[in-house]
């Protein structure tokens, strides 16, 4: 017996189900008949799939210990997702950067040079007698805008990092700055002002002198930022900080992609299965779906979706390269896909 399709990918993030749980009732529904490749997505499990892909995986709030990185020579990955601030960084900073990841890629840099990142907005002369330096005047003022202070805690940390790559994984395509950042809107594209305009003020001023800095080695255009650049504002700034320490920052659905040779699966698969919880303009830009429609598309293979809702038109599926969106219920998920699998897609020949 065979079918209108036998070689299926299913891929995407967790909703009432997951890949695994789709591709498992597929097989069910056609004993075997038809094999469904399940491709986990997820952004919450990313962490343990690139490292059972063999990727050197540590925690954003373990980065400040070098020891748990890669060996010097070798990448050391961070997932970074679209954190919302819960604080305003310069006002309500605590001592440790566990409990308030506000401090995001300014504490990070202090923790890697050796200062507590709860310094994060300190001023120069508190920073200076933390190094063991002295300042000639001109220390109240926020110790990021003396340049050979954030010259000096760059150097220290990439004296500290020892040779050893600092690559993030970011779930978001939001910049850091910007109306259209992490810390203007959140992860379903709602407003939030959180962060104060002096913060905002003084997070643009960091920016600009440590994306200056990377200007002599290349690493940033003549008067772009790193905070501006996309997938920034992942780990309230991760991504920004390891563009300046010579590092890399890349999509989180395409590091996945690599490393599970997603584009090689669906070169070898006739139907592409995309799963998501809600299937909004909102919701599409950071998923996986674009770049599954992207790949579907190089190998002539239609991509339907699976979600919960959706608010796009028919117009929109289209552009994102989707064949069909179904809705299904969230308790009666399974038995919505195995109806509308049967009666449209995988049928007898």
């Amino acid at each position: 017996m065979t079918y209108t399709f036998e070689r299926i990918i299913v891929a995407g993030e967790h909703a009432e189900f997951d890949s695994s749980d789709l591709a498992a009732q597929i097989g069910e529904l056609f004993d075997s008949a038809v094999h469904a490749t399940p491709v986990d997505l997820e952004p919450a499990r990313a962490e343990q799939s690139l490292t059972r892909a063999g990727l050197h995986v540590v925690s954003s709030n373990h980065l400040a210990d070098v020891q748990a990185w890669a060996p010097p020579g070798q990448t050391t990955w961070v997932v970074a997702g679209h954190d919302a601030p819960q604080a305003d960084p310069a006002t309500e900073v605590p001592s440790t950067i566990a409990e308030h990841p506000e401090v995001g890629a300014i504490g990070t840099l202090l923790a890697l040079a050796g200062v507590k990142p709860s310094f994060a907005f300190a001023t120069a002369h508190e920073i200076a007698e933390q190094l063991g330096a002295t300042l000639a005047g001109g220390g109240t003022q926020v110790w990021f805008e003396n340049r050979d202070l954030v010259d000096e805690m760059r150097r220290r940390a990439l004296a500290r990092m020892g040779g050893r790559s600092l690559a993030v994984a970011s779930a978001t395509e939001r910049p850091l700055l910007g109306l259209d950042s992490t810390l203007a809107m959140s992860n379903d594209g709602q407003p939030i002002d959180v962060v104060g305009p002096q913060t905002l003020r003084a997070l643009t001023r960091f920016y600009a002198t440590f994306s200056e800095i990377g200007e002599s080695e290349q690493l940033v255009q003549a008067g772009a930022s790193y905070a501006r650049r996309v997938g920034s504002g992942g780990g309230l700034g991760i991504g920004a900080l390891a563009l300046g320490l010579r590092g890399q920052l890349a999509g989180l659905p395409q590091v996945l992609a690599d490393a599970y040779r997603l584009s090689d699966l669906i070169e070898e698969s006739d139907l592409v299965i995309g799963i998501i919880d809600t299937l909004h303009p909102q919701t599409i830009a950071d998923s996986p779906i674009r770049m599954l429609g992207d790949y579907a598309a190089e190998a002539a293979a239609p991509l339907i979706v699976f979600t919960h809702e959706t608010s796009l038109s028919n117009h929109e599926l289209s552009e994102w390269g989707i064949h069909q969106a179904y809705v299904v219920g969230r308790e009666s998920a399974r038995s919505d896909v195995a109806r509308i699998l049967t009666g449209t897609w995988i049928r007898r020949r």
